[in-house]
């Protein structure tokens, strides 16, 4: 793996990929409290920052395979730099929407640039005769998973430390340095316009849909298994049974979340030596982790399920890298941008969609009959993967 600034520039920005989202959902409650609002409406600022990725994320790809990608990353992240200093002088619910637009174009610009740009910036010298894409965006999104880790944590307390504005305004002002250091990096470093594939040709045989059918399942599964130690932290102590009561969230979640980043650095040095194993060991920690989750939800008693969310988390880690890097491999780094960028709105639309069935779903449930969510999602998961091996076959 070579480190230049343009690898370091790709890092700093995936970083803030995972950072921002997490700094979004945890800043609602003081949002609302500073700006006086009705329940529910600093909910509704969180759900058009995601709704906007719909359409933004596709353009996004779009402009990349259209236009200098180079800018396409540093517009981005000054995007995300002024929005984010605006939202500390919001004053009110209309100014908050039409932020979370705004934002929102630039995070989608910002995601689709630096995941795209990974296999460029880590291994340069392989990447048009190697193939190591899954290795390559398993190494980005450990960066991706410590800013959604850090953010998770930071985003409650910065009201306690700084004072929201204040908080926000610093992380804005962090953005600064990957903004600056995408603006030092040389043209050349960047991965030149290839011929894409085209439509018809994409359409023509089964695989890029079932891997987006794939992706659709596994960004709503990811979703699902948040909810799982909140159930168990919000139900009461006499009702925990003691087979649920041994995953505690103040001590297990961090050690899933460990497991889960790490994970993608084992994934990253397996692939780089073997990148022919990369879609087959994806099918297999699918595989285990189905087989974990029914075995918690089945209610069989081997390890603990403590160990089992942490085995979990081990299996889930370089399950999207995996994915994301079997569409790049479909058509040796020639897929349109605007395709992975369609890709990546999924996340958009599982996290609109699933966020509220889960939130009734877990009404008055047991944190056990919870898992049955995203067990019987990773046993849809399955119905387009199985097709996918056999038609790659």
């Amino acid at each position: 793996m070579t480190i230049s600034l343009f690898t370091v520039a790709v890092l700093s920005a995936s970083f803030f990929v995972g950072f921002l989202p997490a700094l979004i959902d945890g800043a609602r409650k003081a949002l609302q409290e500073r700006l006086k609002l009705n329940d529910g409406d600093a909910d509704w600022f969180a759900r058009v920052f995601y709704l906007v990725w719909l359409p933004a994320m596709p353009v996004a790809g779009w402009m990349l395979d259209a236009f200098h990608n180079k800018e396409i990353l540093f517009f981005g992240l000054v995007g995300m730099i002024l929005s984010l200093a605006w939202l500390t002088m919001a004053a009110n619910l209309h100014t908050l929407y039409l932020n979370a637009i705004v934002l929102g174009l630039s995070y989608s610009c910002v995601v689709t640039a630096a995941i795209s740009f990974m296999p460029r910036a880590f291994f340069p010298d392989y990447v048009d005769s190697y193939r190591l894409n899954i290795a390559a965006l398993n190494v980005g999104f450990i960066a991706v998973g410590i800013g959604a880790a850090l953010g998770a944590w930071i985003a409650p307390r910065l009201q306690n430390w700084f004072g929201l504005g204040q908080g926000i305004l610093y992380v804005s002002t962090a953005l600064i340095a990957p903004a600056a250091m995408t603006a030092l990096v040389e043209r050349d470093a960047f991965p030149p316009t290839v011929a894409n594939v085209t439509w018809p040709e994409m359409v023509a045989g089964p695989h890029l849909l079932l891997l987006a059918l794939v992706l659709l399942v596994y960004f709503a599964l990811e979703n699902c298994l948040d909810y799982w130690p909140k159930t168990l932290q919000e139900t009461p102590p006499d009702e925990i049974k003691p087979h649920e009561a041994d995953v505690a969230p103040a001590e297990a979640q961090p050690v899933f979340w460990f497991l889960f980043i790490a994970s993608r650095g084992l994934a990253a040095w397996h692939f780089y030596h073997h990148p022919n194993h990369g879609a087959a060991t994806t099918v297999a920690l699918v595989f285990v982790s189905t087989l974990i989750l029914f075995n918690v939800v089945s209610g069989f008693e081997f390890g603990g399920e403590r160990l089992l969310l942490w085995m979990v988390g081990l299996c889930y880690g370089p399950l999207l890298p995996g994915f994301l890097g079997m569409a790049l491999d479909l058509y040796l780094n020639a897929l349109p941008l605007s395709v992975l960028g369609i890709l990546l709105a999924f996340s958009g639309i599982d996290t609109l969609l699933v966020r509220p069935a889960m939130t009734y779903f877990t009404l008055n449930r047991t944190p056990r009959s919870v898992l049955w969510a995203p067990l019987g999602l990773s046993l849809v998961l399955w119905i387009p993967l199985v097709f996918f091996v056999i038609v790659r076959v």
